[in-house]
């Protein structure tokens, strides 16, 4: 590549693919390393680029083109290089194993030799196929104390789950109230605040083990990537991921994959922890939503991750609700977890309060009031204790850790006074 084709403007094809500007497809290996530092650091611009387009086209309602756009991100030189460029960021660990390379400012990416090397790497990833790197599988404790599996990628491995991520969240239907991709707490509260007062029930519950027990068959299905792809990025790493002894202090003797029911060849279950499984969960679980709002009139209900609550204008509507929550349900989830997802309703009514996301709400004096557990706080606490005395943290991060928690609890008086007592207690500058 020459420093006059390179990085100057895209040439545009006239023919078959409306204008899909050709770098996007196939780049060349830079002769220089300033050459690869500046394909490694326009490569985003490009995948953005490529977004956007593949935005329009879903929104026009164009689905043969958007298949095929997303089929040509998925393929894209720029975009592999973005996500492995994305990934250095996020894997430090990962990115020391393979590079051989002491703390290097992955970050900013510009370090001699590295960019090239990032560069060979992705040019090989392949979405369709397979890859050397095995995803392993750890258990984990918990805040509560309770145990969990858990599944980490290497480098190569996050970094097409991550293109595959950002083409599939372009392309996904999820519904406005499926809030832990909308908006987070606070546009859940707001949702709840709006619609609480006008309902007679209120119903809770969750899908218990929610990432074990799906369907892969309706995940792929549901889910707008290549069904190669989906059993290459997301199922394959799962079946063929190796256990890491990190036990976290908890026993974890029993906590495997036939523990939770989705062994290889099982056909349930997506990886908890990969870039992919949150997407692919809640694309799935839209359809459950829909099914319980259209069960009986003036129903509302959302969901945040596996957590479901449903809003209902009478007790005989509440119970059309939960029949119809329990079927969908059967269609898309094991059937233990869907005995699971039908005991763990609890009903209520706004004025007694319900429990919801780790919160007690009640409408009470004409608002919604929210009061956590201390262990909420404890939890929270305790995290950021072990990160600054580990010096996993450093003080500025730690402000920006509190605020941006904080700021997700609406600055309320429970974690104001909280964020305070840490502040105090480790002399961070405010």
């Amino acid at each position: 590549m020459s420093s006059k084709d390179f990085p100057g403007k895209t040439k545009r094809r006239r023919s078959g693919h409306g204008g899909w500007p050709v770098q996007w497809d196939k780049v060349q290996m830079p002769e220089t390393d300033d050459e690869a530092v500046a394909l490694v650091a326009n490569s985003p611009k490009r995948f953005e680029l490529m977004l956007a387009r593949l935005r329009a086209a879903v929104e026009a309602g164009q689905r043969r083109n958007a298949s095929r756009l997303s089929r040509l991100a998925l393929r894209s030189d720029s975009a592999k290089i973005a996500a492995l460029s994305y990934a250095l960021s996020q894997k430090a660990g990962a990115v020391k194993r393979r590079f051989h390379a002491d703390d290097p400012d992955w970050r900013a990416r510009k370090v001699p030799g590295i960019a090239g090397a990032l560069i060979t790497d992705a040019l090989a990833l392949d979405l369709w196929a397979g890859t050397n790197e095995l995803t392993v599988w750890v258990v984990k404790m918990q805040p509560n104390g309770k145990c969990r599996l858990n599944y980490m990628s290497e480098l190569l491995e996050y970094a097409r789950q991550y293109l595959a991520l950002r083409v599939a969240k372009t392309m996904a239907v999820i519904s406005p109230r499926q809030f832990i991709l909308r908006g987070g707490t606070p546009a859940l509260v707001e949702w709840m605040t709006l619609h609480v007062p006008q309902a007679k029930v209120v119903m809770t519950t969750d899908i218990p083990r929610c990432f074990y027990v799906l369907n892969r068959a309706r995940v792929e299905a549901d889910m707008p990537l290549p069904g190669r792809v989906m059993k290459r990025v997301l199922f394959d790493p799962m079946d063929q991921a190796k256990e890491v002894p990190l036990s976290y202090g908890c026993d974890h003797t029993l906590i495997t994959p036939s523990h939770y029911g989705c062994e290889a060849g099982s056909g349930w279950g997506i990886p908890p922890g990969s870039a992919l499984a949150a997407l692919a969960a809640e694309v799935s679980l839209r359809h459950i939503l829909e099914a319980v709002e259209n069960a009986a009139e003036g129903v509302v209900v959302a969901s945040y991750g596996d957590n479901i609550i449903i809003l209902a204008p009478s007790a005989k509507a509440a119970a059309a609700t939960k029949d119809a929550l329990c079927e969908a349900a059967s269609v898309r989830i094991r059937p233990d977890a869907v005995e699971g997802l039908r005991t763990r309703i609890v009903t209520s009514t706004p004025k007694k309060g319900f429990f919801f996301v780790g919160s007690q709400f009640a409408w009470k004096k004409g608002g919604l009031q929210r009061r956590r557990p201390p262990a909420y706080f404890d939890a929270f606490r305790l995290k950021l204790d072990v990160d600054l005395t580990e010096h996993k943290i450093d003080e500025a991060g730690a402000l920006r850790r509190i605020a941006a928690w904080a700021k997700a609890n609406n600055f309320d008086p429970q974690t104001a006074k909280i964020a305070a007592q840490i502040i105090n207690d480790w002399g961070l500058a405010g």
